[in-house]
């Protein structure tokens, strides 16, 4: 049975509050909007539980009639649900393949997409032939060399993008994915090949898959080690734990609770001295800790910071890393020089306009990469910089933006506010009441009681927003018209335009008794 998002918030139109409800398989973001372009962009409109969409200007392009409608992929088609049953659709909301399967995953740049009926898997093209019909137990993706392994009758083999069998190449019978794969007997493990033939003895107490460089990690006797897709032992089961190697080609080791990292020879690059290890960033530097004081080494083992901060982030972009030395922050560049010696209560991550805010005795302002005081600390709370250069700060209980200069282009008068969104328009509120402003300060959208208003969407692709105004789920535009709303007309939901007409179901609703 196909799992469908349910909510418990006014009947019918429920799934319209949550952008979304694109559940079935997927949620979609609440920002997005299902079109392929802003001037396709759709949003769904859920009537007596039957999912349709609608454009812009609040007309119905797919009428409601789908229990559930997905987003459109780049192809042009979505998936849709209807009883039990998945199929695809076009932006017309035509079934383009009629919904008879059980499951069915989005279509991959190939131009195919795995689908489910029962237990067994194949493969659909856009058309929805079927090019491998669905026999299989189980399925991988399909890589780049166009192969996809898949399990029948008890073996794994593989497949083209045409559905026929095919031989595997044989750089892949190292690789993880295909066509080795571990198994157990008798509670030992070893590795079988493409066809199910034995190619490695379960020798082993445990055995992992293969990685990229050829290399799986092996347990015996609860020590880790390595080997090769010979099965031959490349680095001896010695460690305590183990990680799978790097693109650097290094791999953390645990040995009697201290850590380092090993080379694909086995050889100790950085013994295991440490108490704690980190992932070695794009700089080529790894956070490492040694009696509660943090440092970072290089891909050498050498300490290029030696441990003496309390507290250590991964290095940014900017080649700056956030550390802590007695309850103060500041930042280091990559040779371990104080470049913001630790002096803040607080720090955050710079930001891509150079700027950070910063934690003085309970009061935030702003620092350039320098550590100079762009904006001195006097707002009780600051949020990030946004695109468009406003940032949102708090004094008192009132809300408003600043600048990069800190000056005040939107002055605290609201009670609360939100981000602003792509459309240059943010969501605030006063005693009770919601609006929009713009990024000037100019009230867009008049301040009303939306009820429950935390719980509308942001404005989508196409320009709609929804808010629930008197009990009633409407889709606005960037004015603040509404473009259209669900209403109730004897004991069943319509869909009205903004001038209050019934644009959905078409046939007359007779009342009882009328």
């Amino acid at each position: 049975m196909i799992s469908r998002l349910k909510t418990a918030l006014l009947p019918g139109v429920a799934a319209l509050m949550l952008s979304a409800c694109f559940s079935g398989q997927r949620a979609a973001p609440e920002n997005e909007s299902v079109g392929r372009s802003a001037e396709m962009a759709m949003v769904p409109i859920v009537v007596n539980e039957k999912w349709g969409l609608i454009n812009n200007k609040g007309e119905i392009v797919i009428p409601p009639r789908f229990d559930w409608i997905d987003h459109f992929s780049a192809n042009g088609l979505a998936k849709v649900i209807v009883g039990e049953k998945v199929g695809f659709i076009n932006e017309k909301g035509k079934e383009v393949i009629p919904p008879r399967f059980d499951k069915a995953d989005e279509f991959s740049a190939n131009g195919l997409a795995r689908v489910k009926v029962g237990e067994k898997y194949g493969f659909i093209n856009e058309k929805g032939k079927e090019i491998a019909p669905p026999r299989f137990d189980e399925t991988g993706e399909f890589s780049a060399d166009g192969l996809a392994r898949v399990k029948v009758d008890e073996r794994y083999r593989f497949i083209n993008e045409k559905g026929q069998f095919v031989t595997p190449p044989p750089a892949m019978s190292v690789l993880l994915l295909a066509p080795y794969r571990s198994y157990e007997m008798n509670d030992r493990w070893g590795y079988l090949d493409e066809n199910g033939k034995e190619v490695i003895p379960p020798r082993f107490d445990h055995a992992y898959e293969f990685s990229a460089n050829g290399l799986a990690i092996i347990e015996v006797n609860r020590k880790f080690g390595f080997i090769n897709g010979k099965g031959e032992l490349v680095i001896p089961p010695r460690f305590d734990d183990v990680d799978e190697f790097s693109a650097n080609g290094l791999a953390r080791v645990e040995v009697r609770g201290q850590h380092g990292f090993i080379n694909e020879k086995g050889e100790e690059v950085a013994p295991p001295r440490f108490d704690r290890v980190g992932k070695f960033s794009a700089n080529g530097l790894a956070k490492v800790s040694e009696g509660f004081r943090y440092g970072f080494i290089n891909e050498k083992g050498e300490e290029v910071v030696p441990p003496r901060f309390d507290k250590a982030d991964e290095f940014s972009a900017n080649g700056l890393a956030k550390v802590s030395v007695e309850r103060k922050f500041g930042f280091i560049n990559e040779k371990g020089e104080e470049v913001i010696p630790p002096r803040f209560d607080d720090v955050d991550e710079f930001s891509a306009n150079g700027l950070a805010f910063v934690d003085v005795g309970g009061q935030y302002g702003f620092i350039n990469e320098k550590g100079e005081e762009v904006i001195p600390p006097r707002f009780d709370r600051v949020g990030r910089f946004s695109a468009n250069g406003l940032a949102r700060v708090e004094v008192g209980r009132k809300v408003g933006f600043i600048n990069e200069k800190g000056e005040e282009v939107i002055p605290l008068r609201f009670d609360w506010a939100d981000e602003f969104f792509t459309n240059g328009l943010a969501r605030v509120g006063v005693e009770g009441k919601r609006g929009y402003i713009n990024e000037k300060g100019e009230v867009v959208i008049p301040l009303r009681r939306f009820d429950r208003g935390d719980r509308g969407t942001p404005f989508r692709a196409n320009g709609l927003a929804l808010v629930e105004e008197d009990g009633k789920w409407r889709y606005i535009d960037r004015n603040g018209n509404v473009v259209v709303f669900i209403d109730s007309v004897c004991g069943k939901e319509v869909l009205k335009n903004g001038h209050g007409h019934i644009i959905w179901p078409k046939e007359p609703i007779s009342c009882p008794g009328s």
